[in-house]
């Protein structure tokens, strides 16, 4: 547990914003009832008995996002973070805890292997750790979700694969900290994919790993999400997120994530769902701003990216609705506007050439343990025959 609970890293680039990020945390903190996981994971320990459990997970779109690291063996982001879940696309993950001589990771019909693996077994490894469990795992994963880049479905994978280790191990009403905690080490955004909604993750540099955790803080019921989905070649978050402190104007990033939430803050009091796609929208253009203007200089956007952003301020300027994009590491758009408008915009983004599929989805609820009369029937299958060869 020692290692759970030491400060994580802070590299040398942040060390002189590292105090200040901390500071804007901890006010953060203040205003969001954020529960310690520490003594929960000693309650729990005494009631691990390794089975098997499925469980669902719908994909986040960021709405104060962020790039690089902190620290990359405990994944942690250097500020904190909001997203909304879209209940557009999910994944449906089994696992099962057996006598085996070696995990099997299997996704979407294919064992993995490589980097998409070890992503897998890396949660499950601090699971094991955290609760002393020597067994092997069976992992079989299903997202469903076109193939497209910028989507999210890392979110929603971590964050199903850690509700169902949890359920796995008949660990029951754990908290949503807890839950967030074990998402983080395959994707930061699992977390926020896991607790559901629009959800405020607590970051810093140096921060303990037991206290990088999200919960949701807001149902936004009022807000749809429009999604055009984009592939892209050859571009991996894991770089985007190397290359970003380069950029020049990282830090102002970073140091301006306070000033910004404070707002969100004031627009959930409010329940002002337009500020809050607003926010969304201001946050896209600084996060790709910071892509640009790396080492790597790179460019995660289409030709059709820029044509449905047009569009969209186009829609808001012309028959002002309220309407706004977000964007994450990729050239997919998200837009976000009022349920009662979805209709409309949907019609007039379609009225693009470019603009081919378009999925209409809402804030939804977090990862979740769900039974096999639930499941999609591609799953089934998988575990079927997966289970058949252990």
């Amino acid at each position: 547990m020692e290692k759970y609970l030491s400060p994580t890293k802070i590299p040398e680039y942040l060390k002189d914003v590292a105090g200040k990020l901390k500071e804007h945390a901890a006010r953060v903190k203040e205003k969001v009832r954020v529960k310690s996981i520490v003594e929960e994971i000693e309650e729990k320990r005494e009631d691990v008995s390794p089975s098997s459990s499925i469980a669902k997970a719908y994909v986040m779109q960021g709405i104060l996002k962020y790039h690089g690291l902190a620290d990359s063996e405990h994944r942690i982001p250097p500020m904190c973070t909001v997203s909304i879940t879209n209940s557009s696309f999910f994944t449906e993950t089994y696992v099962e805890f057996v006598d085996e001589s070696k995990d099997r990771v299997v996704i979407n019909g294919v064992e993995a292997s490589g980097k998409e693996r070890e992503r897998v077994v890396k949660v499950v490894d601090v699971f094991r750790d955290i609760f002393n469990i020597n067994k092997k795992v069976l992992v079989v994963s299903r997202n469903h979700a076109p193939n497209a880049k910028g989507l999210g479905t890392s979110s929603s994978a971590g964050a199903a694969l850690s509700c169902a280790l949890l359920n796995a191990c008949g660990i029951e009403n754990y908290s949503t900290e807890l839950l967030t905690f074990f998402a983080r080490y395959l994707a930061c955004s699992a977390k926020r994919s896991a607790a559901g909604y629009v959800a405020l993750s607590i970051s810093y540099p140096g921060i303990e790993s037991v206290n990088c955790v999200a919960r949701s803080i807001w149902d936004a019921s009022d807000v749809a999400l429009l999604t055009i989905p984009f592939s892209l070649d050859g571009v991996k978050t894991d770089h985007a997120h190397k290359d970003a402190p380069s950029s020049p104007f990282y830090k102002s990033w970073l140091l301006g994530r306070y000033s910004d939430l404070s707002l969100l803050f004031n627009a959930i009091e409010s329940k002002n769902c337009i500020k809050l796609m607003e926010l969304a929208e201001k946050d896209t253009m600084k996060l790709h701003a910071i892509s640009i203007t790396g080492n790597s200089s790179l460019l995660l956007w289409r030709s059709e990216t820029v044509e449905i952003m047009r569009k969209v301020r186009e829609i808001r300027k012309e028959l002002s609705i309220p309407c706004y994009f977000s964007i994450d590491t990729g050239p997919s758009v998200v837009v976000l506007t009022l349920k009662k408008y979805e209709d409309e915009v949907a019609q007039e983004l379609l009225k693009l050439p470019c603009v081919s599929e378009l999925y209409k989805g809402y804030a939804c609820e977090g990862a979740r343990k769900i039974d096999e009369n639930m499941c999609s029937e591609e799953l089934l299958n998988d575990i079927k025959y997966w289970c058949s060869r252990v």
